[in-house]
C-alpha cells in the first residue's frame, strides 16, 4: 500500500517504477496514464485499475467488472487506485454503499494468488498478477 495525494501523484509514482516498460489501463483509469508506452494486457508489464472501494477488515480491493478484467489479471504487476473515502470497514458496509449502482460482478482482490494444493508447498502467483499495489488517494 502506498499513499499519494491525488491522481497526478499516482501517475508520477507509477512513472517512477524502474522495471516497467509498458502499461495497460482499465476502463476506469484513463486519467491515471503515466508517460509509459501503452500495450495490450497480454504484453504489458503493468496494469492500472481504479477500485470501486476497499474493505479494511480483509485488506481487499473491490474491482468492478465494467473496468475490464484483462488489465487486472493478465499483467505481472497490478496497481489499483482507490480513494481513502471509498475504504469501508466491513464488506457489508461496502456492499451497502455500492448497492445503488452494482455491476453484474464485483471482484475482491486481496493480493497475489496462492495455493498449497500440491505437496502442501505454498506457491504464490499461481494465476493473475504476482504483485498487487494499492495506491490510496488521500486528497
Amino acid at each position: 500500500m502506498v499513499e499519494v495525494a491525488d491522481e497526478g501523484a499516482a501517475a508520477n509514482w507509477v512513472a517512477s517504477l524502474r522495471d516497467v516498460t509498458s502499461v495497460c489501463l482499465g476502463a476506469g483509469a484513463p486519467d491515471l496514464a503515466p508517460t509509459i508506452p501503452k500495450a495490450d494486457p497480454r504484453d504489458a508489464d503493468l496494469g492500472i485499475s481504479r477500485a470501486r472501494g476497499a474493505i479494511g477488515e480483509t485488506g481487499s480491493l473491490v474491482l468492478d467488472s465494467r473496468d475490464g478484467r484483462r488489465s487486472q489479471l493478465l499483467v505481472p504487476t497490478h496497481v489499483v487506485v482507490v480513494r481513502v473515502g471509498d475504504v469501508h470497514a466491513t464488506l457489508a458496509d461496502g456492499l451497502t454503499d455500492f448497492e445503488p449502482d452494482l455491476p453484474s460482478a464485483l471482484a475482491l482482490h486481496s493480493g497475489p494468488s496462492k495455493s498449497a494444493d500440491i505437496g502442501q508447498v505454498m506457491v504464490r502467483g499461481v494465476h493473475g498478477p504476482g504483485r498487487v499495489v494499492a495506491l490510496i488517494l488521500t486528497g
